[in-house]
């Protein structure tokens, strides 16, 4: 008998409904698919119709809890926040949501997304955005990645400019989310509080390097029109290795000293 989308729909809503129930109790390595499909009445090879592993199923269990915890995060009283405390919460919120499945829901994210690479969802403030799937669809687990970096890519344009929404800030930031999972997951502090401190000072470095850039684009469009504020060629080698020339003559003259006290010592 040819099963309808609706009831395909309604049934993949129940596995993940007890996959939720049976993983927050048992762990990830507590629980089988046999398991979830004998919670549902279903034959167990009818399970894999729906997810064809336990980790495809436990993904998805993840894709639909950070999709309500969006919507959480999109519905919050966002006035006057600045874009660390924006991205703070957005991070915090999805950690949240995951907190029952910490053992397992950080590596098994952190082993799923996609390495950083140039374009796709690590493109600039004109990437595609990704929309939401429904739980009835098939699960791409780049998806959930392209999604949350189009939230973060939403945020820093909103506070800093397109300009600023570059591949190199949503490369910075991944890195800097995949090593806030990685703490998580293994965090025995109580309520994980240390987390949190990653988490507020990696948002802080993110921040402050994206105006370290904005700096930089700033300086280089004026020297490039030759503006208010342009420096030669030669002045800006000049402001860099002034410092270093300033290191190399306390060095040599550290060195003049340590040499004069050894000879009046010998002497």
């Amino acid at each position: 008998m040819r099963v309808s989308a609706e009831v395909k729909r309604q049934t993949r809503s129940r596995l993940l409904g007890i996959a939720h129930k049976l993983l927050a109790r048992h762990g990830l390595q507590g629980v089988t698919t046999r398991d979830v499909a004998d919670e549902a009445g279903l034959a167990h090879g009818t399970l894999f119709n729906y997810f064809p592993t336990k980790e495809a199923l436990a993904l998805a269990l993840c894709r639909r809890l950070l999709a309500e915890a969006e919507a959480e995060f999109a519905a919050r009283p966002a006035g006057g926040e600045s874009l660390e405390e924006a991205l703070f919460a957005h991070v915090a919120a999805g950690l949240r949501a995951l907190r029952p499945f910490r053992p397992w829901a950080g590596s098994l994210l952190g082993v799923t997304f996609r390495p950083p690479t140039e374009g796709g969802p690590f493109g600039g403030a004109d990437a595609p955005v990704a929309e939401a799937a429904d739980d009835d669809e098939p699960d791409d687990p780049y998806e959930l990645q392209a999604r949350h970096l189009a939230i973060v890519r939403d945020l820093i344009t909103r506070h800093r400019g397109r300009a600023s929404a570059s591949p190199v800030a949503l490369h910075l930031y991944w890195s800097l989310y995949l090593g806030v999972l990685s703490w998580w997951s293994a965090d025995a502090s109580p309520r994980q509080e240390d987390t949190l401190v990653v988490l507020d000072q990696s948002m802080r470095m993110l921040t402050r390097a994206l105006g370290s850039e904005e700096q930089r684009e700033a300086r280089r469009a004026r020297q490039a029109s030759g503006g208010p504020g342009h420096r030669s060629g030669a002045s800006t080698v000049s402001s860099f290795t002034k410092p270093a020339r300033a290191r190399r003559a306390r060095a040599a003259h550290a060195t003049r000293s340590h040499r004069n006290i050894t000879r009046r010592k010998e002497t």
